[in-house]
């Protein structure tokens, strides 16, 4: 389960406050906004690049319901969206959260085909049928 770390001062910050006038929507409505763009962020851009998505998967990958085409345009002139279409800060918050995910997946990869190599190396043979008719030597 991902997760992205949400400052306590994320409700009075100017960028949030600019995002909450420029959609007409209250404090907790633009936090959750933010909130759930990292978090659509991690699956569909977790290099935090927006440039090639359609603002409208955006819009419903954060369930919302005003102007079309309004969001990303707030978003980018708050400034939780660089110039260069890409989430501001997102190596910091977002991309760490992926680093570390990438890390844990190839800990857990490597530790099972560790464990694979000692039960292959601790199981005992398939019985093979013995062959009496001449000696083993």
């Amino acid at each position: 389960m991902a997760w992205v770390p949400v400052h306590q001062a994320i409700g009075n910050h100017p960028k949030t406050k600019r995002l909450r006038r420029a959609l007409g929507v209250s404090i907790p409505e633009a936090v959750g906004i933010v909130t759930l763009t990292q978090h659509w962020a991690i699956d569909y851009a977790p290099d935090g690049d927006l440039s090639e998505i359609d603002p409208a998967d955006l819009e419903d990958g954060v369930f919302w319901e005003g102007d079309p085409g309004a969001l990303f345009d707030a978003m980018q002139n708050a400034g939780f969206i660089d110039p260069d279409k890409r989430l501001h800060n997102w190596e910091k918050y977002g991309g760490k959260y992926i680093e570390e995910r990438d890390r844990g997946r190839e800990r857990k990869a490597k530790q099972r085909r560790k464990e694979a190599d000692v039960r292959a190396a601790t199981e005992p043979l398939e019985d093979v049928p013995w062959d009496d008719s001449e000696p083993p030597y």
